[in-house]
């Protein structure tokens, strides 16, 4: 005799099953909701929780990701996938030390738990742990997963170097290693990301040229990745050029507080403007982009194909990154050909490399003669720089708001900590040896490793004014603004100085001293000076940025402040900046 079937348990298992196909077509809203339906039937079932995590972890809703897969471990703790899902989502909200342990709680009951593995060596990678990081990797590869992981390996640089030496020993390493791999078979691979691969970042901030280098990286994973989009069709005779800007970054960050202006000002008579952001939702900034232009698309996940595919269908005549190698979407986007003409702007100052992208946007005056030996693209300079800078509202601070001495000069350097190279130390010493009522305030990292680092070489460059170095927390953007004010000097750092900071600076008539080199990366600041005809923090060699540096926080006063203030005027909505390159992108459009 056959036992009937409860109606109500056959329903639970055909709503499971549609959850199932849910997930593995990405449909990931659906899914969840039909999830959400079980776990009111089941609500101890650990696997619903994981799977509940992962559609809301799909759809960037981290704290509901996290909450499901705390709990999917609260009920199994012995279930590797929920603590490999666990951590990658408090990975995404930087909640690192708990992370590392959920991934290694992961690789404990499962110790070849391949995201685990990966994901840990990314964080491990981050936080400057380089030798655990390549273990990790290296694991990875023996196993047989994400083969493009083995040029990572090659480029693998820290954030923070301990001296200039091991500066020099990291990029033989990386000429040695990715001569190693272009003598080697290597496994081919439909996507790029699932596979391992990514952008070299840190390698731009190593002060040496890196054209070479980064052709031969694109080169590798040209071998490895076969882009499904290789011809674009012709440009279109149509009166106006469907142009699109693809980043990551325009939202609240640099790249799209300086660029959003220029796009949303593009005539509209002459351009059919799109904006496909990539990654996380937009903001506050994104959303005013998307009401001054024509087209505004989110497009989120790391499906490099997928998202090429809705880009092909655009048709357009420009497709124009606004960085290429801050992430590994736009990267691996850029090896399709999406465009009759593509090209990338200054987001992130350095070549690509990659033979489809056809143009790099710079400007005249950030770059030198023979600079088109620097890029693998065709070289455009612009006779402004390319950005739409609103001077924020003034925010009036005093040294005491921050601790600090209201009688010693301060010299400001808030850079991002992976852009003080060992041979900056020199130029800091000598400024504080020369100012003993000098005090140099700098802000901690984005990952603590990086401070701590940073400081025990400090402590070894700079040991005789090391008491003088002010480690200020990572501030909100008012209290930078009021620092800004209260300070002598912004130091720019050698190799790769500052934008969005430097305009900061001379909004509010503080003195920035930089020594511009060859490289578009190292003359942001010099840019500005020429735009503007002020050139008395523009030093010649290390010793005049010394001395410079002294001079100007001891004879620059409110007068001359005022005045700086006025010039940068000229830095400021600048409309010709716009017009000049929508002249360029109409002449690109044609071919």
């Amino acid at each position: 005799m056959t036992t009937p079937v409860d109606p109500l348990f056959q329903a639970f298992l055909e709503q499971a099953r549609l959850a199932d196909e849910f997930l593995a077509a990405g449909r990931f809203a659906d899914a969840r909701q039909l999830i959400g339906d079980l776990l009111l039937v089941d609500p101890a079932n650990a696997v619903l929780h994981l799977q509940l995590g992962a559609c809301c972890h799909a759809l960037l809703d981290y704290p509901a990701a996290r909450a499901a897969l705390e709990r999917a471990v609260a009920l199994d703790p012995l279930l590797a996938d929920g603590w490999a899902d666990l951590g990658a989502v408090l990975q995404t909200q930087r909640a690192t030390a708990e992370a590392e342990a959920a991934f290694r709680r992961a690789l404990q009951l499962d110790p070849g738990h391949p995201q685990a593995l990966l994901n840990l060596g990314h964080l491990l990678r981050d936080k400057g742990r380089l030798m655990e990081a390549r273990q990790c990797y290296s694991a990875l590869l023996e196993q047989g997963h994400y083969p493009l992981l083995a040029i990572r390996l090659a480029t693998l640089l820290p954030a923070v170097y301990a001296s200039s030496e091991e500066a020099e020993s990291c990029f033989a390493n990386i000429h040695n290693k990715l001569a190693a791999l272009e003598h080697q078979s290597l496994s081919s691979c439909l996507d790029p990301i699932a596979c391992g691969g990514g952008n070299a970042f840190y390698l731009a901030y190593q002060g040496r040229p890196v054209a070479a280098y980064q052709r031969r990286i694109a080169a590798l994973y040209r071998r490895m990745y076969d882009p499904p989009y290789k011809v674009a069709r012709k440009p279109s005779k149509e009166q106006k050029r469907r142009v699109a800007f693809v980043s990551a970054f325009l939202r609240e960050h640099t790249i799209g507080h300086l660029l959003a202006g220029v796009i949303s000002r593009l005539p509209p008579d002459r351009f059919d403007v799109f904006v496909l952001l990539l990654g996380a939702p937009p903001d506050d900034l994104s959303q005013q982009l998307a009401a001054g232009v024509q087209h505004f698309e989110h497009l989120p996940g790391s499906d490099v194909n997928a998202i090429a595919g809705r880009i092909a269908a655009l048709q357009l005549d420009v497709l124009v990154y606004a960085d290429i190698g801050m992430e590994p979407v736009s990267y691996f986007l850029a090896f399709n050909r999406l465009a009759p003409v593509q090209a990338v702007l200054w987001g992130h100052p350095v070549t690509t490399g990659i033979d489809t992208v056809d143009y790099y946007v710079s400007s005249e005056a950030q770059e030198t003669p023979g600079s088109e030996a620097e890029y693998s693209e065709q070289l455009v300079r612009l006779p402004r720089l390319l950005s739409w800078y609103e001077a924020p509202p003034q925010v009036q601070r005093s040294a005491q708001d921050f601790g600090l001495n209201a009688d010693s000069f301060l010299y400001v350097c808030p850079q991002s900590l992976f852009k003080f190279h060992p041979d900056f130390d020199v130029l800091l010493r000598q400024i504080l040896l020369q100012d003993p009522s000098g005090y140099l305030v700098l802000m901690q990292g984005h990952q603590p490793e990086w401070t701590e680092q940073l400081q025990a070489r400090f402590s070894n460059t700079l040991p005789d004014v090391f008491d003088r170095i002010v480690w200020l927390p990572r501030l909100a953007y008012a209290e930078y603004l009021g620092l800004l004010t209260c300070a002598h000097v912004m130091l720019d750092p050698l190799y790769f100085g500052g934008g969005k900071t430097t305009l900061d600076a001379l909004s509010v008539g503080l003195p920035v001293v930089t020594l511009p080199g060859r490289t578009m990366r190292s003359r942001g600041t010099v840019a500005c000076c020429a735009q503007i005809g002020w050139f008395a923090g523009v030093a010649q060699s290390p010793d005049d940025y010394v001395k410079r540096a002294v001079a100007l926080a001891r004879e620059f006063g409110a007068t001359e402040r005022q005045a700086l203030a006025e010039l940068a005027r000229g830095l400021q909505k600048d409309q010709l900046a716009v017009n000049a390159f929508a002249d360029w992108l109409s002449a690109a459009a044609v071919g």
